[in-house]
Protein backbone atom coordinates (compact mmCIF):
# COMPACT_ATOMS: atom_id res chain seq x y z
CA UNK A 1 0.00 0.00 0.00
CA UNK A 2 2.91 2.62 0.54
CA UNK A 3 4.51 1.68 -2.71
CA UNK A 4 1.54 2.97 -4.46
CA UNK A 5 1.06 5.91 -2.47
CA UNK A 6 4.98 6.66 -3.66
CA UNK A 7 4.64 5.55 -6.78
CA UNK A 8 1.53 8.06 -7.45
CA UNK A 9 3.22 10.76 -5.22
CA UNK A 10 6.40 10.39 -7.72
CA UNK A 11 3.99 10.23 -10.60
CA UNK A 12 2.71 13.70 -9.48
CA UNK A 13 6.01 15.34 -8.96
CA UNK A 14 7.06 14.13 -12.50
CA UNK A 15 3.69 15.63 -14.07
CA UNK A 16 4.02 19.03 -12.02
CA UNK A 17 8.04 19.02 -13.69
CA UNK A 18 6.33 18.78 -16.79
CA UNK A 19 4.16 21.59 -16.19
CA UNK A 20 6.68 23.77 -15.12
CA UNK A 21 8.98 22.99 -18.14
CA UNK A 22 5.77 23.63 -20.60
CA UNK A 23 5.48 26.68 -18.86
CA UNK A 24 9.18 28.29 -19.38
CA UNK A 25 8.38 27.05 -23.20
CA UNK A 26 7.57 30.46 -25.62
CA UNK A 27 6.40 28.35 -28.31
CA UNK A 28 3.96 26.46 -26.33
CA UNK A 29 2.81 29.62 -25.04
CA UNK A 30 2.50 31.23 -27.82
CA UNK A 31 0.51 28.23 -29.25
CA UNK A 32 -1.55 27.83 -26.33
CA UNK A 33 -2.16 31.42 -26.80
CA UNK A 34 -3.32 31.20 -30.09
CA UNK A 35 -5.61 28.22 -29.93
CA UNK A 36 -7.13 30.61 -26.55
CA UNK A 37 -7.21 33.63 -29.08
CA UNK A 38 -9.10 31.07 -31.91
CA UNK A 39 -11.16 29.71 -29.57
CA UNK A 40 -12.91 33.54 -28.02
CA UNK A 41 -13.41 34.48 -31.39
CA UNK A 42 -15.04 30.96 -32.04
CA UNK A 43 -17.13 31.91 -29.48
CA UNK A 44 -18.06 35.62 -29.89
CA UNK A 45 -18.65 34.74 -33.95
CA UNK A 46 -21.00 31.65 -32.50
CA UNK A 47 -22.70 34.23 -30.37
CA UNK A 48 -23.11 37.07 -33.03
CA UNK A 49 -24.49 34.52 -35.19
CA UNK A 50 -27.52 32.94 -32.64
CA UNK A 51 -28.12 36.94 -31.79
CA UNK A 52 -28.69 37.24 -34.98
CA UNK A 53 -30.47 34.89 -36.01
CA UNK A 54 -32.64 35.80 -33.11
CA UNK A 55 -33.36 39.14 -34.44
CA UNK A 56 -34.22 38.12 -38.07
CA UNK A 57 -36.70 35.25 -36.64
CA UNK A 58 -38.50 38.09 -34.54
CA UNK A 59 -38.45 40.39 -37.72
CA UNK A 60 -39.67 37.57 -39.99
CA UNK A 61 -42.40 36.73 -37.83
CA UNK A 62 -43.44 39.96 -37.02
CA UNK A 63 -43.67 40.85 -40.75
CA UNK A 64 -45.59 37.56 -41.09
CA UNK A 65 -48.23 38.59 -38.23
CA UNK A 66 -48.52 41.81 -39.80
CA UNK A 67 -49.40 40.15 -43.03
CA UNK A 68 -51.66 37.89 -41.66
CA UNK A 69 -53.45 41.13 -39.91
CA UNK A 70 -53.80 42.65 -43.24
CA UNK A 71 -55.19 39.97 -44.78
CA UNK A 72 -57.74 39.38 -42.16
CA UNK A 73 -58.91 43.01 -42.23
CA UNK A 74 -59.43 42.66 -46.10
CA UNK A 75 -61.33 39.31 -45.36
CA UNK A 76 -63.77 41.23 -42.73
CA UNK A 77 -63.67 43.93 -45.35
CA UNK A 78 -64.46 41.99 -48.06
CA UNK A 79 -67.38 40.19 -45.97
CA UNK A 80 -68.87 43.21 -45.58
CA UNK A 81 -69.01 44.35 -49.13
CA UNK A 82 -66.09 46.81 -49.11
CA UNK A 83 -65.17 47.33 -52.69
CA UNK A 84 -61.81 45.81 -53.81
CA UNK A 85 -60.23 49.74 -54.67
CA UNK A 86 -61.13 50.74 -51.15
CA UNK A 87 -60.13 47.68 -49.38
CA UNK A 88 -56.64 47.44 -51.67
CA UNK A 89 -55.99 51.44 -50.32
CA UNK A 90 -56.85 50.37 -46.55
CA UNK A 91 -54.83 47.33 -46.34
CA UNK A 92 -52.06 47.85 -49.04
CA UNK A 93 -53.12 44.14 -50.44
CA UNK A 94 -53.18 44.05 -54.45
CA UNK A 95 -56.37 43.48 -56.34
CA UNK A 96 -54.88 39.98 -57.11
CA UNK A 97 -54.46 39.16 -53.14
CA UNK A 98 -58.04 40.46 -52.80
CA UNK A 99 -59.41 38.38 -54.86
CA UNK A 100 -58.10 35.11 -53.70
CA UNK A 101 -59.31 36.11 -49.95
Amino acid sequence: MIEMAMSKDENIKIAHEKIEELLKDEAFLHELNKREQADLKYEGEMAYREEKGKKEGIEEGIEKGIKQTELNVAKRMKNSNFSFDDIAKITGLSLEEIEKL
